[in-house]
């Protein structure tokens, strides 16, 4: 399998049908992290309504994992890692 990674103001990773899941799930999981203003109104007792207790800045569409732009060296280590092979679509 060889993944395609295009790189534009995002990172657009595909085909997401290749990927196995725990790779699937290591990427997604270092790019969500704890939201402080969830936290913040949880620990003083305020109301969360509508505040998302996590950020994920990843979003699935179609066949991509679309990341920011900066994760690219962090993508490919875990590319790497996980034996998989990769390609860049310019």
């Amino acid at each position: 399998m060889i993944a395609t990674l295009k790189i534009d103001s995002r990172i657009y990773l595909s085909p997401l049908g290749d990927l196995s899941p725990p790779v699937l799930e290591r990427l997604q999981d270092r790019l969500t992290f704890d939201n402080p203003v969830w936290l913040e109104n949880e620990k003083h007792g305020y109301s969360n309504w509508r505040v998302p207790e996590k950020l994920r800045f990843y979003r699935i569409d179609g066949n991509d994992l679309i990341m920011p732009r900066g994760f690219i060296r962090q993508a490919i280590w875990m590319l790497r890692d996980a034996g998989i092979e990769y390609q860049f679509d310019h």
